[in-house]
């Protein structure tokens, strides 16, 4: 078996062309995989850094907060240079998906009136921080699970929830 990887390693190294075409291929015929495989490797990266946070503290604060600003400043830098783009996207959206819409405005007005509130954590893995709603059905526009980002884009791909925090 080692022989046979091996050969194949050789092989991708001697002929970079075709193995990019193969990838190009593949990503065409199979683009819900290929999402599916994007999510579950954001899923692998964040439990590493959950790792990383709980042996060491002091290291996993000190880089967080040293990228906090630099990326403040490209994120503001990108949305003032791309408003338009943005906002034209958005009033796009909201026009093909008026059902949506009208429930996330529904659930933020009764955010507002104090009839639902966020939690501080993800119903489905248990981590502190922002959630979004996910709504099962747009028809119960308060009737809504509360979930991480990344546990929201995995339910969304059909992927197991991730472990929860000691």
């Amino acid at each position: 078996m080692e022989n046979r990887l091996e050969y194949l390693k050789a092989w991708q190294r001697a002929n970079p062309e075709k193995v990019r075409g193969y990838k190009r291929t593949y990503l065409e015929r199979h683009p819900e995989q290929v999402e599916k495989n994007r999510i579950r490797s954001r899923i692998r990266m964040v439990e590493y850094y959950r790792k990383m946070r709980e042996e060491r503290p002091e290291e996993y604060g000190r880089f967080k907060e040293s990228n906090r600003k630099r990326g403040r400043e490209t994120k503001d830098k990108y949305y003032s240079s791309h408003r338009e783009e943005r906002i034209s996207g958005a009033l796009r959206w909201q026009k093909e998906n008026p059902d949506k819409r009208k429930a996330h405005v529904r659930l933020r007005y009764a955010e507002l009136r104090g009839k639902t509130e966020r939690p501080k954590g993800c119903s489905r893995c248990g981590v502190i921080g922002r959630v979004d709603a996910h709504h099962e059905d747009y028809g119960k526009p308060i009737d809504v699970v509360w979930l991480c980002r990344i546990c929201h884009k995995a339910v969304h791909a059909d992927l197991p929830p991730l472990p929860s925090l000691p």
